[in-house]
């Protein structure tokens, strides 16, 4: 794609880039802002140096490589470090990957949309990788040994924040996200009081004998604290400075902070999507969903209810539903017992698989079964789907029936003709079936490629409970 170069210089001047060859112009505008655009550049595996002549001044910047740049963005599982992941000393002691390059975006909200943020490129070394996010290093490793280019990652996440965090103000104008907005008000309305009951406890804690600091834990910050922003905030502040960016696609992985708030979620994932499209005036700009794990103990008899279950279905669904947002599934990778789980290898890997298929057009298998349609037959209904490869069903339960009482019931499935029949003893009159409803499943079907289904539902039932989609939550 052509490669936009800006920055700032006296207004009116005329700026020169030079480039590989190329040379492109730009005239500063009335607040010294320019940018100029070069043309579609060669992948190069040597680095090159970029000359910017304004007038008398001439700037050299060394060290540049041409490939394929991702935005990594979300909150923590995003910005897991890489030093946390599983066999984490051996996967930093071999990351010296000169051709991979990292961008780590600081952890900063603003009010208002930035032009600038205080960070650097730098090499991929053992050293500098290993603070970095887990994620987006094996995803951008796995990328750069298939493709044979430079690798570019930048990194924007931030931990226990809500996607209205993320999206531009503009998203939020729209008037079915007036609920939003109001419990902002609310936020920054109390934090003051808050923030002072906060620095007492604080206070208090910490002047305590060392007996009672050592049997108590340190209070914890208001939830919604400033730190963090409110709604656009860490878009301004984290995203916006990236823009116009030349970025072949964008690696997302968050929701686990909006789990109380599907329904809102539903509507703010697209926008926020379609957002960014518009701010890089790229409508097609690919947008990969990781959908969150499983966590939490089994919950043995089926839940009627599963918040955790209810946003990887919005997950689905908006993969579904918006061009080119293909989903990565993870229910088989998670920990019950932590929200971070470490093996992010396997994520990586499988949105790397989904990169190399939907936008590199490689003739590979990324997804897993994928519900098409579905029969009901007397007592049983017959689940058809979207794969390459065979359905394998690697042990029994995680699907369920409901009939007219909307009330679901542990079900059997077995596979007959690439189909999969699901039945239960409870339902003689079937309605729905849910594959995996909960929110620690264990994930029993696959294709032969080892790859899973995503947790789905053939019902349209609406989710019921509180609309929570204020204060972000750890």
């Amino acid at each position: 794609m052509p490669v936009p170069v800006w920055g700032t210089s006296d207004p009116a001047a005329t700026v020169v880039v030079s480039f590989a060859g190329h040379r492109a112009e730009a005239t500063a505008d009335a607040n010294g802002r320019w940018k100029a655009t070069l043309p579609v550049l060669n992948a190069s595996a040597h680095p090159s140096e970029m000359t910017v002549q304004s007038g008398e001044s001439t700037l050299v910047i060394r060290d540049i490589l041409v490939g394929d740049l991702w935005l990594c963005s979300g909150q923590s599982n995003m910005s897991f470090a890489l030093n946390r992941a599983n066999d984490a000393e051996r996967e930093i002691s071999s990351a010296a990957h000169p051709l991979i390059r990292l961008f780590d975006v600081p952890r900063v909200p603003a009010e208002s949309p930035r032009r600038t943020v205080n960070a650097k490129w730098t090499a991929c070394t053992p050293e500098t990788v290993k603070m970095f996010s887990a994620v987006a290093y094996f995803f951008g490793r796995d990328l750069s040994e298939v493709l044979k280019v430079p690798i570019g990652l930048i990194h924007s996440g931030y931990g226990g924040t809500v996607a209205q965090n993320w999206v531009p103000r503009s998203v939020l104008e729209d008037p079915r996200f007036n609920k939003v907005l109001e419990l902002d008000r609310e936020r920054v309305a109390k934090l003051p009081e808050a923030m002072a009951a906060y620095r007492k406890a604080l206070n208090d804690w910490e002047t305590s004998s060392p007996e009672r600091r050592a049997a108590t834990s340190r209070p914890n910050e208001p939830a919604g604290i400033a730190h963090k922003g409110g709604p656009a905030h860490l878009y301004n502040g984290m995203i916006a400075p990236l823009v116009p960016y030349a970025v072949r696609g964008v690696l997302w992985y968050q929701g686990e902070s909006n789990r109380r708030d599907s329904a809102h979620y539903r509507q703010l994932l697209p926008e926020l999507i379609n957002g960014w499209r518009r701010e890089w005036k790229q409508p097609r700009l690919p947008f990969i969903i990781v959908q969150i794990a499983n966590y939490m103990p089994p919950e043995g008899e089926p839940k009627q209810r599963s918040i955790w279950a209810e946003i990887r279905e919005v997950q689905r669904q908006v993969s579904l539903t918006v061009d080119d947002a293909p989903l990565v599934v993870t229910i088989d990778l998670g920990d019950s017992k932590d929200l971070h789980p470490k093996n992010k290898q396997d994520v990586g890997k499988r949105a790397a698989l989904q990169a190399m298929s939907k936008v590199y057009g490689q003739s590979i298998t990324a997804d897993g079964p994928i519900l098409d349609s579905f029969e009901i037959n007397g007592d049983t209904v017959e689940l058809s789907f979207k794969s390459a490869g065979k359905l394998e069903l690697r042990g029994e339960g995680q699907f369920t029936v409901a009939g007219s009482d909307r009330v679901f019931h542990p079900a059997v499935a077995k596979i007959e003709n690439r189909r999969i029949i699901v039945k239960s003893d409870r339902v003689t009159q079937p309605l729905a079936v849910r594959y995996a409803w909960s929110a620690d499943p264990r994930a029993t079907l696959y294709n032969s490629d080892g790859l899973p289904a995503s947790p789905f539902r053939t019902d349209d039932w609406p989710f019921t409970g509180p609309i929570l989609i204020g204060a972000p939550r750890q």
